[in-house]
């Protein structure tokens, strides 16, 4: 109950605040390594950022499986796109899941974004400790900008 009195406290709060700066959210999800899309998606991505530099890339998750490349190289080709493509940040979907602890593990050391996950416990499967966060604090053209990941 005291969750519902605080979300409903501060979303009174935000209808009081004026902001002076536009956050532009960009996101996809459930690509399942469909790479070749991507450089679709990374033309979209770079047409957007030059109008529009400070933005925040957000992926939902489900990128793993579908796909030879995933069969594979494993989630090194999908980390290897999404560096490129500047991914703020990413939550798990359950497909991340599917190698297992290890598969997710190599995926973690591959990207140069945080890993979303705050109903996911890690903490005691050692090669995923410290390396799915439940959120994350970006900052945005000055901003702080917080990012939760659920599965």
């Amino acid at each position: 109950m005291r969750r519902v009195h605080l979300a409903l406290g501060l979303l009174a709060f935000g209808i009081f605040v004026h902001a002076d700066w536009t956050l532009l959210i960009l996101h996809t999800n459930d690509v399942h390594s469909q790479l070749d899309n991507l450089a679709k998606m990374a033309t979209l991505v770079e047409e957007i950022r030059a109008q529009v530099p400070d933005l925040v890339f957000l992926h939902a998750g489900d990128q793993f499986l579908g796909t030879l490349y995933f069969t594979v190289h494993k989630g090194l080709a999908d980390a290897e796109v999404l560096n490129l493509l500047s991914v703020s940040a990413m939550a798990l979907g359950n497909h991340e899941f599917d190698e297992g602890p290890s598969g997710l593990s190599r995926f973690a050391d591959n990207v140069r974004f945080p890993l979303l996950c705050a109903n996911c416990d890690v903490s005691r499967e050692p090669l995923l400790s410290g390396k799915i966060k439940p959120y994350t604090v970006l900052e945005v053209a000055g901003e702080k900008v917080g990012v939760i990941g659920v599965i």
